[in-house]
């Protein structure tokens, strides 16, 4: 399940959840955004935030899609080197930054594995199916913060996974039109405290990253021109 359905369904208190909050202090920050767009196939586009999501999404459907052509970087505060260390090109450390380079054909079962154990990871990586019904293609250096990229990364998928895509990225069963040819769904973070634990008061560094974010997420669906907003507490 993505970080996103997970706060959205009270399931937040988790590490790697965190982990995506620690760039924001107080304030109002744009945050995910995607567009999707059905017709012969299913298009999506969209911010940095979505790339492991999509990813994910397309490593779980690509059973019967062969074989990956796999090409981009991995980068992760956690040294994950054991775990990468057979499909690498090459693996360094930059700054407090651990990186995999990687260029090479994967199975869809060792993909699956990579997005289901490095869930703190940024997985920045160009996937394209051997029957080309998956193709996945992102940039491979995460935006500065406070820059928005919207074009981050595009995706085409086979219309057979509308179902999926509504399951995991639209979350709008209750209100989806029955044939929702253009999404556009929007995020603002809305952080109105930074709970510091004790222990981290004296420590300004520390207490950036260990500080859980409180506050709101205001979620925009339009759906065919239709639009839906909703509200959802934050605490990571």
């Amino acid at each position: 399940m993505n970080f996103l359905k997970e706060i959205f369904m009270g399931n937040q208190n988790q590490d790697y959840i965190h982990d995506r909050f620690v760039r924001y202090g107080r304030g109002k920050f744009s945050g995910p955004k995607i567009r999707i767009k059905k017709n012969m196939h299913i298009r999506l586009e969209g911010t940095y935030e979505y790339v492991n999501i999509i990813g994910e999404l397309i490593a779980k459907n690509s059973r019967n899609s062969g074989n990956f052509s796999v090409r981009g970087e991995i980068i992760s505060k956690y040294d994950f080197r054991d775990f990468i260390n057979d499909i690498a090109l090459r693996y360094h450390k930059k700054r407090e930054l651990f990186h995999a380079r990687i260029n090479s054909t994967i199975e869809s079962e060792k993909l699956m594995e990579i997005y289901s154990k490095l869930k703190h990871a940024y997985i920045l990586l160009d996937l394209t199916s051997d029957d080309k019904k998956l193709r996945l293609k992102t940039k491979k250096k995460l935006p500065k913060p406070g820059t928005i990229d919207e074009k981050f990364f595009s995706a085409i998928l086979p219309p057979s996974l509308m179902g999926v895509v509504e399951d995991e990225i639209i979350l709008m069963d209750s209100n989806l039109d029955s044939n929702p040819g253009n999404v556009t769904i929007t995020h603002q973070y809305l952080i109105e405290d930074l709970i510091i634990p004790d222990k981290y008061v004296n420590n300004p560094k520390l207490a950036r990253i260990n500080a859980r974010r409180v506050g709101k997420i205001v979620r925009e669906v339009e759906i065919n021109g239709k639009k839906f907003k909703s509200e959802y507490e934050l605490n990571a």
